[in-house]
């Protein structure tokens, strides 16, 4: 058995046994799992370890006529009848391009009907029945972290493995073959002198982003003074930082950049506290830059100039900007779930790209663009009401001390999910019901007293 295999195996059966042994819910065992993108079930849906606790919680709590109480029910039903309606319309005409149900316009826009349900809307009303008190919220938000933590001493031990004996006992894939599929092999990383990354297989991305939004959700707490209880956070913020950066992913880095500007601006923004450590702290970033700054000059040679010249997701959000532009009606009323990739493979001009292209399922890499060119512009306006509604939330319910780091949490949640889609629209719907529900106890108290 690969050693990829045994590991996955292995780790399961620790969280597992760690959550018996800690009497968790099966929220917790949720939210443990959520950053392990890369454990799935493939029948060709691509079933996520962390779908298996939600499933139950979601029979188990489940009210359908609560949806009509959230404004998010508009969003939902808008893209439901968007996506029925060209489902049905484009049938006939795209379903004979493929043999496998799921990949057909019909199959999978079901498919992604209820994906989108189950796992998108159902947490923004569910999560708030299913919470009963904050500390149910603090564990959830624990149980994230530890995953993360799990994630992150395997990513640098996969690296110190590699570093001692070049052998990369946690490939990012194994090959019809069940060969490793190491990031080392790569032509375009093959130079680098390091592996990227990836801690359990799969894309390193996956991970990165999971590590940024743990890393963003440490560094609030730190903001808000209340991590008593997460110990050695300084040096959790570290570590993570560091198992990023040898993703190597693009997304990971822009990502990060939006919490950071964040708290170096509330940090300077009192800017007669603690000068010297600022100025410290200043003059160390700087320090390293210079010192590293061969080893960033080839990551960013690899992961951004080198790659100008390689097949990439670029042409994908071109072809998909090009169809809305030519077809006014899909660009106010979108073409549904899972359907994009029928219409937008056709304004791909470059034949070896088309090729490349014409059997895969694509979606844009960027939230926005998915939102329109799945709901189009009016599904997207009734988004951003939805996020200006659960904004007034914030700052009518939340108290004055937790107000600004809530906020500021769903704002940097928010503009992960707009700006980078993949990898991060799961985490951003149930940590937005996590807030839900935390705004639904603070009204509740309120009225109490």
């Amino acid at each position: 058995m690969n050693f990829l295999y045994i590991t996955i195996i292995s780790v399961v059966i620790f969280i597992l046994a760690f959550a018996i042994k800690n009497k968790w819910s099966f929220l917790d065992i949720f939210f443990v799992f959520l950053p392990f993108k890369t454990i799935q079930i493939d029948f060709g849906l691509m079933i996520w370890l962390f779908y298996i606790p939600w499933v139950i919680l979601f029979f188990r709590y489940f009210k359908f006529i609560l949806i009509f109480r959230n404004p998010v029910t508009f969003y939902f039903f808008w893209t439901f009848v968007v996506t029925i309606f060209f489902s049905f319309y484009y049938y006939t005409e795209f379903n004979s391009n493929y043999s496998n149900y799921f990949r057909s316009s019909f199959g999978r826009s079901y498919i992604s009907i209820i994906k989108y349900f189950i796992f998108q809307i159902a947490p923004i009303f569910l999560l708030s029945i299913i919470i009963k008190s904050h500390s149910q919220i603090f564990s959830a938000l624990r149980s994230y972290i530890f995953g993360l933590k799990v994630l992150t001493i395997l990513g640098i031990a996969q690296l110190i493995i590699y570093v001692i004996s070049g052998y990369d006992f946690l490939p990012y894939g194994l090959t019809e073959d069940l060969d490793p599929l190491s990031a080392t092999e790569d032509m375009i990383f093959q130079n680098i002198g390091f592996l990227r990354i990836s801690s359990l297989g799969g894309e390193p991305k996956g991970l990165a982003v999971s590590l940024v939004i743990g890393i963003t959700m440490l560094l609030y707490l730190k903001m808000s003074k209340n991590h008593a209880s997460f110990k050695w956070i300084n040096v959790w913020i570290i570590l993570m930082l560091f198992v990023l950066i040898t993703t190597l992913s693009t997304s990971g880095f822009f990502l990060i950049l939006v919490p950071f500007l964040i708290v170096v601006v509330y940090n300077f923004y009192k800017v007669t506290e603690n000068i010297p450590t600022k100025i410290i702290l200043l003059l160390t970033f700087i320090f390293a830059f210079f010192v590293f700054q061969d080893l960033i000059y080839v990551i960013i040679d690899a992961r951004i100039l080198t790659r100008s010249n390689v097949l990439l997701s670029e042409d994908i959000d071109d072809s998909i900007i090009k169809f809305l532009e030519n077809n006014p009606i899909h660009l106010f009323f979108g073409t549904g779930l899972g359907n994009i990739h029928l219409h937008a493979i056709n304004y791909i001009q470059d034949s070896n790209l088309y090729n490349l292209r014409l059997n895969e399922i694509f979606i844009s890499r960027y939230g926005y663009l998915k939102i329109v060119s799945e709901s189009g512009i009016f599904g997207f306006l009734l988004f951003l009401i939805f996020i200006v509604q659960t904004t007034k939330g914030i700052f009518l319910e939340v108290g004055l001390i937790s107000k600004y780091i809530v906020f500021l949490f769903f704002l940097t949640m928010s503009i992960f999910y707009l700006l980078r889609a993949g990898y991060c629209e799961i985490e951003f719907y149930f940590f937005t019901g996590l807030i839900i529900a935390y705004l639904k106890l603070c009204k509740k108290e309120r009225l109490l007293y």
